[in-house]
């Protein structure tokens, strides 16, 4: 009897998601003046982040909310999802409020009409020179030509920052890391650390930096012309380049680390 009733839960759960595949999507665009707006700070909750730079001296956010089912319910969930911006100070902070749902128990599960299963995805264009923060507990983060310095988490997802130019600070819980400099800081600390995935790291030829590696599960290569002082282990591998600089730190717990120049 309790095999059936097992059966029968894993039946409805599967007709639920079926039920429910269809989903409700709307786009949100805001445009606001970049005049004396130093940092923009994006927090997500669940969704991606996109940052790029633009030639405008201004700040988009385009929002894709999605909320999984259809009916009047999730028609309203789509609608109380807002996209908030706040000036604080010379800080534009960028977030999506979402109502919290009162409903409990297997049906609540079962036939929500999705009131759980929601995302919202970011696109946000800043000009080249500004700091940029972006924090996802669910979800990739991906940056784009970025002169600013840039602080950056997700709990769940990979990072990609391509062709930055500034400190950085990039973590994540579970999931890759990749970062291309088209050149790097003279001085300060680059800090990327990851739990669970690999991180890549691509830097200019001319690169002056001193680098400190290590993983404990996962091989770490290192391919860059100008090393000096190399010390290499199991676990861990630093080396000074081209005279020293700008500190990198790169760690994870599971996987491989790979360094070499563009």
């Amino acid at each position: 009897m309790k095999s059936v009733k097992i059966i029968l839960l894993a039946i409805l759960i599967a007709a639920a998601q079926g039920l429910w595949a269809d989903s409700m999507r709307e786009v949100v665009g805001k445009e606001f003046p970049a005049k004396g707006i130093e940092t923009v700070e994006i927090n997500s909750t669940n969704g991606s982040i996109v940052v790029m730079s633009w030639d405008k001296d201004s700040i988009s956010i385009i929002a894709r909310k999605k909320v999984d089912g259809l009916g009047e319910k999730a028609r309203a969930l789509l609608q109380k999802i807002k996209v908030i911006a706040n000036r604080q100070g010379r800080t534009l902070k960028i977030s999506a409020k979402v109502p919290e749902s009162k409903r409990r128990g297997l049906w609540s599960l079962l036939f929500g009409m999705g009131i759980k299963n929601y995302s919202v995805n970011w696109e946000i264009r800043v000009p080249a020179t500004m700091d940029v923060k972006a924090y996802s507990t669910n979800g990739d983060i991906e940056l784009d030509d970025l002169q600013g310095t840039i602080d950056n988490s997700t709990t769940n997802g990979s990072i990609n920052a391509l062709r930055i130019s500034n400190l950085a600070n990039l973590q994540s819980t579970n999931g890759e890391i990749y970062i291309y400099f088209n050149k790097l800081p003279k001085e300060g600390d680059i800090d990327v650390g990851t739990t669970n995935g690999e991180i890549e790291l691509a830097l200019p030829s001319e690169a002056r930096c001193k680098i400190n590696a290590y993983s404990t599960n996962g091989k770490i290569n290192c391919n860059l012309a100008g090393m000096e002082k190399i010390q290499h282990s199991s676990r861990e591998f630093s080396t000074v380049v081209h005279g020293g600089g700008v500190n990198i730190s790169l760690g994870t717990t599971n996987g491989d680390i790979s360094i070499s120049s563009k």
